[in-house]
């Protein structure tokens, strides 16, 4: 229910409800004066006139109105003598009638019957004679008729004035709101431009105040998230377009790995924000058989940028170095990446290195990691606890199996904590064969 449709409902029934209460107790208390107001003319006639001796002057002073009369009546044995004084004559059978009510003090009644309101008082030093005066009870009747007319025409004029008054303020409160309403809808149809300007009641105002500063919170909101947005969009798209490099620096050395002397498998678990490059060198072939790994030094396509420009013999960067010699030994140098691991698949533990080299076998593993994996697992216990549950459980199944289980637990373990950069694992079994064999 709108408003307008409330305060009419409300409101003008109560309007009405005042004004004709109020209208009804105007009458009735005018009413009540004016019948006391008759009764104390008419007692103040005939007491004036009974101590003057009944002079017609006196009468004439009173001003007793238009219809009265006023006369005295003596009583005497074969009846009363009347002697009129003012207005008509009243006739015996009247005189007869109000002489049963005759009384030795003043006193009023009225008459319906006859239509008279009729006052007495004994004149003074007479014990027989009375002074009396009556005022036609349709007189009467007629003012408080006109009074009805007035109260009704005062009270239509006082409703109409409320009802008038009620527009106005009615008014003044529902052109602020629809104010207020046309300055929200353009809020929310996004005109965030649009300045609400209300002029009515101080609480209104405030509201529009109010809506003006959830119009400059939005605007600076709205606008904070447009340049998050263009941020995130334009950190995406350098992600994006560092897995595109990663996949070529990485993934297609592996992929396009064609010689036997190990296998390789690379795992890559993504974080969705920064990239830190890796880059994958493979030699394999009967004079050499070597893989190195060199990380940048910043992050996203900028470090990757320098670490593909970089001299890497010559510029000092994060690298891990593998040498697989002719009787499957390995030599391995590391700086700034974490330690590559070595797990002998024969006596299900992992090596430990003497000056560098590490006496490995066909079905051993190598596994290399970038700074990324060692930030994460540096708060999940010990490097080898961790990989040793699968390397002692899968290796003999193969690099597919402990590559696979490897992955799962990295996602574990991600799940727990907040990636801040990609994971990137290489896992590298030397071939079983005579011949060392990359798969």
């Amino acid at each position: 229910m709108s408003l307008r449709k409330y305060i009419s409902i409300l409101l003008l029934p109560l309007l009405a409800g005042v004004v004709t209460v109020g209208g009804v107790f105007t009458y009735f208390t005018w009413s009540h004066q004016l019948r006391r107001s008759t009764e104390q003319t008419l007692l103040a006639s005939v007491t004036s006139a009974a101590t003057a001796q009944s002079s017609l002057s006196a009468s004439e002073d009173a001003g007793l109105g238009v219809g009265v009369r006023l006369f005295r009546v003596t009583n005497i044995e074969d009846g009363w003598q009347i002697y009129t004084l003012f207005g008509a004559e009243p006739s015996i059978e009247e005189v007869d009638q109000l002489g049963q009510t005759l009384s030795g003090s003043a006193d009023v009644q009225w008459n319906s019957d006859r239509g008279w309101v009729t006052a007495s008082a004994p004149v003074s030093g007479e014990s027989s004679q009375w002074m009396l005066a009556q005022s036609p009870i349709a007189v009467v009747h007629s003012r408080q008729n006109g009074a009805i007319g007035a109260i009704v025409f005062v009270g239509s004029l006082l409703l109409g004035l409320l009802t008038l008054a009620s527009w106005y303020v009615f008014r003044r409160i529902t052109q602020p709101i629809h104010q207020l309403k046309i300055s929200a809808m353009a809020l929310a149809a996004g005109d965030y431009e649009h300045h609400v300007s209300v002029e009515g009641p101080t609480e209104l105002s405030a509201l529009g105040n109010t809506l003006n500063v959830l119009r400059t919170c939005l605007q600076d909101q709205l606008q904070g998230i447009q340049e998050q947005s263009a941020a995130r969009d334009l950190v995406y798209g350098e992600y994006e377009c560092c897995q595109l490099l990663q996949d070529r620096m990485v993934d297609a050395p592996i992929a396009s790995h064609t010689g036997d002397s190990f296998r390789l498998k690379g795992l890559r678990l993504r974080s969705g924000t920064y990239v830190k490059g890796l880059l994958l060198d493979i030699i394999d072939d009967s004079a050499c058989k070597e893989l190195h790994i060199y990380e940048a030094t910043e992050f996203g396509v900028k470090g990757i940028y320098d670490l593909l420009r970089a001299d890497l013999e010559q510029q000092r960067c994060p690298h891990v170095h593998v040498r697989i010699d002719g009787n499957y030994g390995a030599d391995i140098e590391s700086d700034g990446l974490p330690p590559p691991l070595v797990w002998s698949s024969g006596s299900k533990c992992f090596l430990e290195a003497h000056q560098s080299h590490y006496a490995t076998q066909p079905g051993d593993y190598i596994i290399l990691a970038n700074s990324a994996f060692a930030e994460l697992l540096a708060e999940s216990g010990n490097l080898h606890r961790w990989f040793e549950k699968v390397l002692r459980n899968f290796a003999e199944s193969g690099l597919d199996s402990v590559s696979s289980m490897l992955n799962h637990e990295l996602v574990f373990l991600a799940n727990r904590k907040h990636l801040e950069c990609d994971v990137q694992l290489v896992c590298i079994r030397l071939h079983k064969e005579s011949t060392p064999q990359i798969l």
